[in-house]
């Protein structure tokens, strides 16, 4: 005899698989703004950290924007399409858990954008303090003779065995700038790292002798750090 209860039980079947599937891609949705957190994160660290480091390069900072907006404007965007679709879904719990991974990652993310340059600040105040010996030179020269010298390569051998490096693969040189008072608060001469952190970005990492940086110079920012100045720009 033909059961007609066998359709139902089809139908049923099927309705509660289709409810569940609503269900599972919010699940995937909150898995990957949580992971795409952590991986943007963790690339805006390294990308700061590398640049910075003995042997690393600066060309993962040019991403750095792309990758820290990209995070910050991708995770506003799912939030706004999905949460409201999983509430007209009556998925109240992965909604709410969306928005709380929404959440974390953008306070993440931010964090981390600070924790990169906590790094690259702590790496020039080490810069700052290797640098002593090539500031003491350059005095020197300035006592003996009453000028600065004309450029660096005039201090050896006589007062320093060669000009160094600056120990940062990113930023190997020093720039050397003299008889320029008018464009450095009257400073005679002065030294400089450029310290770009980025696409268009000219960031510059002074040295001024008679130590008088201006809060701002142009509109850009300076930030001191023991006894030179990280000049944003």
């Amino acid at each position: 005899m033909w059961d007609v209860r066998s359709p139902i039980v089809d139908v049923g079947e099927v309705v509660g698989r289709s409810d569940k599937r609503p269900e599972g891609s919010m699940t995937c949705v909150i898995a990957g703004v949580f992971i795409g957190s952590l991986v943007c994160g963790g690339f805006i660290v390294f990308a700061d950290g590398f640049a910075v480091y003995s042997m690393g390069s600066a060309a993962f900072l040019s991403l750095q924007p792309v990758v820290g907006v990209g995070s910050l404007v991708g995770s506003l965007a799912i939030a706004a399409v999905f949460i409201p679709h999983g509430i007209r879904q009556r998925n109240l719990k992965r909604s709410a858990a969306l928005l709380a991974t929404t959440i974390f990652g953008i306070a993440f993310t931010v964090l981390c954008i600070r924790a990169g340059g906590q790094i690259r600040m702590a790496a020039f105040a080490d810069l700052a303090s290797r640098s002593t010996p090539l500031v003491a030179a350059i005095k020197s020269f300035e006592q003996k003779y009453g000028r600065p010298p004309e450029s660096l390569s005039a201090l050896a051998p006589e007062f320093i065995a060669s000009v160094p490096w600056t120990g940062l693969r990113a930023y190997p040189s020093y720039g050397y700038f003299v008889g320029k008072e008018n464009r450095f608060s009257g400073n005679p001469w002065v030294l400089s790292v450029f310290s770009s952190s980025g696409i268009l970005n000219f960031d510059t990492f002074v040295y001024y002798p008679l130590q008088n940086y201006p809060l701002t110079e142009c509109g850009n920012r300076f930030e001191r750090i023991g006894e030179w100045a990280y000049l944003y720009e």
